[in-house]
């Protein structure tokens, strides 16, 4: 008796939680509505300042509602641009695309391709976005009005390709650096607009490989991460999460965040033709040289 009565009192409360948290997310609603009511009467730089803080809040406070949220980051963009303020826009555009679960939305990826166009003097991301587009949306009207901006440039896939070339620019092997963003920051805006494009997954793990190059490790990591959860049927998903403890290991010595994708790795992939190494490197995490070339000297001895 005393068991159910615990389980009705767990019930109630859950359900008491639940509508105050319900009460709480219509009272910011109705708040963001209610400046942005005024803020379209009469344009405040303050009020808009004020605004795109309740806009970021609700975004960072309730990020399990994404319709909500993807209104808010497209809403906050548009009034960044009001306020001039280009590079916040832009970045709330590109969280927005990539926001999970996915939330379509071309009018974010054209307005993003407006602003590589016309006021962050970015015109490859322009190009790469409305490319972008042309695939993720090729029935739309807004996406075939693009044909007269991208009909005389090379394919995507040709345009990433030649971008790569330009990444290594001497016999000795030195990179072009403003190569190599540039290219990092195409497979962003590609992937997170044609996110169901077969290239995507491609790009992705290239800009991975870019990124450790120029020893990015985070941004490395973000895009091994992106393309193991958001592609985990292709080919290069086993390897992106292979790359990604790896990265963790041999370059920003994170033995535990190591541990854990080896050991993810070998649970998801025990067969894949990494998985001898995967095993050796994690049975040889956070030992010194000295302390491997004793075991295998024991070994041998065995």
């Amino acid at each position: 008796m005393m068991k159910k009565v615990s389980h009705w009192i767990v019930l109630v409360a859950s359900i008491f939680l639940w509508v105050s948290c319900q009460s709480e997310e219509r009272a910011a609603q109705t708040e963001i509505q209610k400046l942005a009511t005024q803020l379209a009467t009469s344009f405040d730089p303050k009020l808009a300042q004020d605004l795109l803080a309740q806009y970021e809040a609700y975004i960072q406070k309730y990020p399990n509602d994404p319709e909500q949220t993807a209104a808010y980051r497209l809403q906050s963009a548009e009034l960044s641009i009001k306020l001039q303020r280009y590079v916040p826009a832009a970045q709330q555009l590109m969280q927005l695309l990539k926001q999970k679960p996915p939330q379509p939305n071309i009018e974010a990826a054209l307005l993003l391709a407006e602003l590589y166009d016309q006021h962050l003097d970015q015109p490859g991301s322009a190009m790469t976005a409305w490319q972008a587009i042309q695939e993720a949306y090729p029935q739309d009207a807004a996406a075939k009005a693009l044909a007269s901006k991208t009909s005389s440039q090379p394919a995507i896939a040709d345009r990433m390709a030649a971008m790569l070339q330009e990444i290594t620019v001497d016999s000795l092997g030195n990179l072009n650096f403003k190569a190599a963003n540039e290219y990092l920051h195409w497979a962003e805006v590609y992937a997170a607009i044609a996110r169901s494009s077969a290239q995507a997954p491609q790009f992705l793990y290239k800009a991975g490989e870019v990124a450790r190059a120029t020893r990015s490790y985070d941004r490395a990591l973000g895009f091994y991460q992106w393309l193991v959860d958001d592609y985990p049927q292709d080919e290069r998903a086993p390897k992106a999460l292979f790359m990604q403890a790896f990265t963790y290991d041999e370059d920003l010595d994170k033995v535990e965040e190591a541990r854990k994708c080896y050991e993810t790795f070998l649970s998801r992939y025990p067969k894949d033709d990494f998985a001898d190494d995967a095993a050796l490197l994690l049975d040889n995490l956070g030992k010194t040289d000295e302390q491997i070339m004793k075991e295998l000297e024991q070994k041998q001895q065995q």
